[in-house]
């Protein structure tokens, strides 16, 4: 009876302790697999070439990041992969502290990646969560142009929620996208063929930012259908919304942004774009304590703007759409502003008189309320 009572303790105990001590990331191709602790671990193992061709990351457990994983490009060091695809075995989130300028993820010109968040690849659910806990000099994910490589291009990240810690600190950024530095999230760098599809993205001053440079600009840019502030939770906003510089022929479609908070917004900061599709996009139930900015859209030029909206929200000074004397050639159709409340300063369409050849056809404003300046063609 006592031996049979200790054998099942033993039992018990080994069951607890390799469970605990069980691998959390599976790295698999069609002939190799192997388990790590850790996604730098994993990642680490692909920069070495301990994987070739098509790899696929399973995200098996929570993960705490001590060290941010960094993948390199192919060809770099060892690195000889075709492609890379993340995603999670059932829901998991993915976290740490990583302050400093690192991120949870970061592509360092790794080109063919893929972070799937839906379970097995199946279905529409948001089952990988990203969080970094760093209150400052801090990212979710960070596609990273180095200095002497060609950017992260080629890269997908969809149906992931990317959470920070602070929507009122400047260096917290949801995803960004720019060039690599030990110094700084902003330095302007070109990532191409980049898609950022069906996210929630909240509690980041910036939630979705991608700098490009003058030249190259960056191309192949896809946003489509996601969500930032959190369906409008007080502290889960942002400063900057959808933050797109330097772009060429960028879509932007179906997304959506909602918040609380005391400060400034930009929601689609649209800033050195030309020939954009911008298209049935919102602003709804967002609550600002300072000054909102809908369609912010300086040295903008020939984009195209259909069924965009702002409905529902209030804030202390109000623009909707924002076009200064570079923005030239952008047509707006089917857009609608309506049930805006609380501005001492608002204009709905703040177009200076030295734009040149913007059209606005069957745009409406309605609702509105403590107006400055409410019409449609609002010329200054």
């Amino acid at each position: 009876m006592i031996k049979s009572f200790t054998r099942f303790i033993l039992i018990a105990l080994l069951f607890v302790f390799g469970h605990s001590l069980s691998a959390q990331v599976i790295v698999r191709t069609s002939q190799d697999t192997a388990t790590y602790t850790s996604l730098k671990l994993a990642f680490d193992a692909i920069n070495a070439g301990a994987f070739t061709g098509n790899i696929e990351v399973l995200i098996d457990d929570n993960l705490v990041e001590t060290d941010p994983p960094v993948l390199k490009a192919s060809g770099v060091g060892s690195a000889n992969y075709t492609s890379v695809v993340i995603f999670p075995t059932s829901e998991y989130t993915i976290s740490g502290n990583l302050g400093s300028y690192k991120a949870i993820i970061i592509l360092e010109d790794a080109d063919n990646v893929t972070i799937d968040g839906r379970v097995n690849l199946t279905g529409n659910a948001n089952g990988l969560t990203i969080q970094n806990l760093a209150t400052s000099n801090a990212a979710g994910i960070w596609l990273a142009r180095s200095s002497s490589g060609n950017g992260a291009n080629n890269v997908t990240i969809r149906n992931v929620n990317v959470i920070g810690a602070s929507a009122s600190t400047s260096t917290i950024f949801g995803i960004v996208g720019g060039a690599y530095s030990t110094s700084s999230f902003t330095s302007g760098g070109t990532n191409n063929n980049v898609k950022i599809l069906n996210c929630n993205v909240y509690r980041a001053y910036y939630a979705i930012r991608l700098y490009a440079t003058s030249s190259p600009r960056a191309t192949g840019i896809e946003i489509r259908n996601n969500n930032i502030g959190n369906n409008g939770a007080p502290g889960d906003g942002c400063y900057y919304g959808y933050y797109v510089y330097y772009t060429d022929g960028a879509i932007i479609d179906n997304n959506k942004l909602s918040i609380n908070s005391s400060s400034t917004c930009y929601s689609y900061y649209i800033y050195y774009a030309n020939n954009a599709v911008i298209t049935n996009n919102t602003i709804e139930n967002t609550s600002t304590g300072s000054s909102l900015y809908g369609y912010y859209m300086p040295y903008a030029t020939n984009n195209y703007l259909e069924n965009n909206s702002i409905k529902n929200s209030k804030s202390t000074a109000f623009y909707g759409v924002y076009l200064t004397s570079t923005s030239t050639g952008n047509t707006f159709n089917n857009c609608e502003i309506s049930n805006i409340s609380g501005s001492s300063t608002m204009y709905c369409w703040y177009v200076l008189s030295s734009s040149a050849n913007n059209t606005f056809n069957n745009c409406t404003v309605k609702n509105v309320t403590n107006s400055s300046t409410s019409t449609l063609a609002a010329v200054y």
